[in-house]
């Protein structure tokens, strides 16, 4: 690769070749492990970019009445991933219990999308401020209303942020929206969408 190899990728490859040579000195075809004797490669932490209580007013009423409110508001209340957020459905938004169970996140690959397990592998419960809840209720309304007009149900296995059609909204499209933004308004503090992850923690 013409710009060299990321920390990370290297310190893969290094545990690789000392795992296999570690392997070869227990099967006896060599004497050492060399891998020993290197370094591993250092790691070293970017900075976090996150947004104020202030800010991230801001940035909400920034993206009201658009479709990019409901994942800029899910990300803030919830600290969920870009992932978690496309794959959420109803049926895991629980209005009485103010929660949000995540249970599935999707992937986005040159081959296309997948519903898959979150990054932990295990299924979580989010407790909800009492503003996302409120909000999330307007928003089924709306939602309901919506896909009503195009002759469509709305059921609990509903995306909750889908595209205008109730079809599965690309992770790459949320991102790529987000980063519009910035081109009307030049004023918000410029980040990335993982970064709303950050600002909610």
């Amino acid at each position: 690769k013409e710009r060299g190899l990321s920390p990370k990728t290297r310190l893969d490859i290094h545990r690789i070749f000392k795992l296999a040579l570690k392997h070869a000195v227990r099967m006896r075809l060599i004497t050492f492990n060399p891998a020993d004797n290197v370094k591993a490669p250092r790691i070293v932490r970017a900075s976090i970019d996150t947004l104020t209580v202030e800010q991230s007013a801001d940035l909400l009423e920034a993206v009201r009445n658009k479709p990019l409110y409901w994942p800029v508001l899910l990300a803030l209340a919830t600290g969920m991933r870009r992932g978690e957020i496309v794959a959420l459905r109803w049926k895991n938004v629980d209005f009485d219990n103010k929660t949000i169970r995540v249970v599935e996140s999707v992937e986005q690959t040159k081959a296309g999308t997948r519903f898959k397990s979150p990054k932990t592998n295990r299924t979580r419960a989010i407790l909800l401020p009492e503003y996302a809840v409120e909000e999330l209720r307007r928003h089924k309304e709306l939602q309901t209303e919506r896909l009503a007009r195009l002759n469509i149900v709305h059921t609990s296995e509903t995306l909750v942020c889908a595209r205008y059609d109730g079809n599965l909204l690309w992770p790459s499209s949320l991102t790529h929206e987000f980063m519009k933004l910035y081109k009307k308004r030049p004023d918000l503090p410029r980040i990335r969408f993982h970064d709303l992850r950050h600002s909610h923690a």
